[in-house]
């Protein structure tokens, strides 16, 4: 046996790193089982029940952090898996690789792993004992999988434009924290609750009018949940609204926004408005971006869109 860092030491090391791999780990299944081996597998699995309840009752304390804050519906279960897909090597008769397909098998397992499932997320669970510090090591999991799913930062530092991150405060209790500001913090299973958000920044939705000259000209893309800072003039429609004009050439904007994308639409010359997912950049749109081609798209089909030259209508939401 070796590697690049084994952490054999010595040969009494190297014994029990061997039997365990024949009595557990081999694909074949272990060569004969030894008492001792059958009294390590019943301890093991007379814990199971209770570490299963135990990391239910964590994934309960985090599961309304998110649903409270981004309407996204986590369908979850912990699970006890009882076995797990190996892909078998390759087979060799007479010196000659067999080729053809390769199909995964189920092995089963004599040491059940318990496992937290939800959309975008699977992970093996380890076991712990301190319900809070379990709490911080699955929202640091299930934050990853959010930021995949809303394709930006959550949770949403209050102050700032980053997210918070997950820490164990000097009692031990897990809190989102911002990073820039430690005084900035929220309770590990109440974001969004009628506390925390009494005390939160109110959230204004601004709405920036991108497209004509201004942006085919030089104008980037823009996606939604992304941080963006605008710089804009003010223009006055016809009904009298004042309309805020993203421009890249004032050398003096009359106004920045800053904020997350929420929304964004595309005006229709037959009809109001289109919801699209993202704005191409201006020289996309023109056809002369060879990283960009420049479609537009539902973002809840993923059907191209026609752009028939309308401007775009961006919503930002900012804290004021």
């Amino acid at each position: 046996m070796g590697g690049e860092a084994p952490d054999v030491q010595d040969p009494s090391g190297l014994f029990d790193d061997v039997d365990h791999w024949v009595a557990f780990e081999r694909a074949a299944g272990p060569g004969r089982v030894l008492d001792r081996d059958r009294q390590a597998v019943a301890v093991y699995r007379a814990r199971l029940p209770e570490a299963q309840r135990f990391w239910e009752r964590v994934t309960g304390r985090l599961v309304p952090d998110v649903e409270r804050t981004t309407g996204l519906e986590l369908r979850w279960r912990v699970r006890v898996r009882e076995d797990e897909e190996v892909w078998p090597g390759p087979s060799v008769v007479g010196g000659t690789l067999l080729s053809g397909p390769v199909e995964p098998v189920r092995r089963p397992l004599l040491f059940p792993q318990i496992w937290f499932e939800a959309p975008n997320v699977s992970r093996q669970l380890p076991e712990m004992t301190d319900e809070d510090e379990a709490l911080a090591y699955l929202a640091d999991l299930v934050q990853e999988a959010v930021v995949e799913e809303l394709h930006g930062a959550w949770p949403e530092c209050p102050r700032h434009t980053h997210p918070l991150t997950v820490q164990l405060s000097a009692e031990g209790r897990p809190v989102w924290q911002c990073p820039r500001d430690p005084s900035v913090r929220i309770a590990v299973g109440s974001l969004g609750s009628a506390s925390t958000t009494r005390a939160q920044p109110r959230a204004v939705d601004v709405v920036v009018e991108v497209g004509g000259w201004e942006h085919e000209c030089c104008g980037p893309a823009i996606e939604r949940h992304q941080v963006v800072d605008l710089h804009c003039t003010r223009w006055t429609g016809p009904d009298g609204r004042v309309l805020l004009v993203e421009t890249h050439h004032h050398l003096e904007p009359e106004e920045r926004v800053r904020g997350r994308v929420t929304g964004i639409e595309v005006t229709r010359e037959v009809s109001d408005t289109q919801p699209v997912l993202r704005v191409p950049s201006g020289p996309a749109l023109r056809g002369m971006d060879q990283h960009d081609d420049g479609h537009l798209e539902d973002p809840w089909t993923g059907d191209v869109v026609e752009w028939d030259g309308g401007d775009f209508l961006v919503t930002i939401r900012r804290s004021t």
